[in-house]
C-alpha cells in the first residue's frame, strides 16, 4: 500500500510570518482517503483548505495570541499559525471533498474517483 500524500514542505517562513507544520495522519478505505490535521487553538473560522491541481494546502490561524506586552520568563507554548503543503500522489474526486473541524482537529475526506474504487466483476 502506498501513502497517498507526500509532504513537500516542513516549515515555511514568509517575510513577516512563521508557520508551524501541524501533525497529521492519513488513512485509506475502499472509497476514500481520510486526512486528519491537528491544529490546537485554531477555530473553524481560522481554517482554510485549498486544492490546486494535486497540491493541497491546509492553513490555520490562531484566534488568540499573546499581546505586545507579553514578556515570558519561561514558555513552552507555541503561538505560530499552521501551514501544511502536500502533493497528492493519487487521483481524488475534487467536487466531493468534505471538511469538518472540531476541537482543533480538521478532518478531510478525499473521495476516490469511481474508476479508482475497487469493483467486483460479475461472473455469468
Amino acid at each position: 500500500m502506498s501513502i497517498p500524500l507526500a509532504e513537500n514542505e516542513l516549515r515555511t517562513q514568509e517575510p513577516t510570518q512563521t508557520f508551524r507544520r501541524p501533525n497529521y495522519d492519513v488513512s485509506e478505505s475502499e472509497d476514500h482517503y481520510q486526512l486528519r490535521v491537528l491544529m490546537p487553538g485554531v477555530p473553524k473560522e481560522g481554517v482554510n483548505v485549498a486544492l490546486n491541481g494535486r497540491h493541497l494546502e491546509v492553513g490555520g490561524t490562531r484566534s488568540q495570541k499573546p499581546g505586545e506586552d507579553w514578556r515570558p520568563i519561561l514558555s513552552e507554548l507555541n503561538w505560530d499559525d499552521y501551514k501544511l503543503n502536500l502533493e497528492l500522489n493519487v487521483a481524488v474526486n475534487e467536487d466531493a471533498i468534505d471538511a469538518n473541524v472540531s476541537d482543533g482537529l480538521l478532518s478531510l475526506t478525499l473521495p476516490k474517483p469511481e474508476e479508482e474504487k475497487p469493483r467486483t466483476i460479475p461472473i455469468h
